[in-house]
């Protein structure tokens, strides 16, 4: 499946990130397979899908999320690989607890996305509490990164300390949305 389509078919799960923004995206992540994912917010599971086909056939994949139902976990179990290991932690990703099994699933992670909190100081937590289990070299997606979004001051921080890209819609002002990926 070429970059288009998955972008498309994520999309379409879940519709929650912006078409183009979801493309650029994996236009950039599809060369560095990651083998171990964690997901912090899922929603319906679209970029859970993503990270399934991005990943290597035997990677780790950690999603958590505290609103998520069974009919939710079934569809997105069904996205992993026969050799991929899907966790669907169904926890608020601020508990300490929740830090603790996500460390012992995966201990090191190469692909942290960080899109459970829509305010500041949420995504600002999560940033603080799983940032270090990033390996050197490892990737970290955070969502509505766009100027006038609610992360837009984070991202601003962030994209000055590490090497980082971001997609944005060619409107993309409107106050939600943007995808930024940073290089630790």
């Amino acid at each position: 499946m070429n970059a288009r389509e998955l972008a498309i078919r994520a999309h379409r799960i879940s519709g929650m990130q912006k078409l183009e923004e979801l493309y650029g995206m994996i236009c950039y992540l599809r060369n560095t397979p990651p083998a171990r994912v964690v997901e912090l917010g899922s929603a319906r599971g679209g970029t859970f899908y993503v990270w399934c086909r991005l990943a290597t056939a035997y990677a780790t994949l950690v999603s958590v999320d505290f609103d998520r139902n069974e009919l939710d976990d079934e569809r997105m179990r069904s996205f992993a690989g026969p050799h991929q290991r899907a966790h669907l932690l169904d926890m608020d990703t601020h508990y300490p607890d929740t830090l603790r099994q996500v460390t012992d699933l995966v201990g090191f992670v190469d692909l942290l996305h960080i899109d459970a909190g829509h305010a500041e100081e949420e995504v600002r937590a999560d940033w603080e509490d799983y940032s270090p289990l990033l390996c050197p070299g490892g990737h970290a997606v955070l969502h509505d990164i766009s100027d006038g979004g609610p992360i837009g001051q984070l991202w601003g921080e962030l994209a000055k300390r590490y090497w980082s890209i971001k997609f944005v819609e060619a409107n993309g002002n409107d106050g939600w949305g943007g995808i930024g990926v940073l290089r630790v």
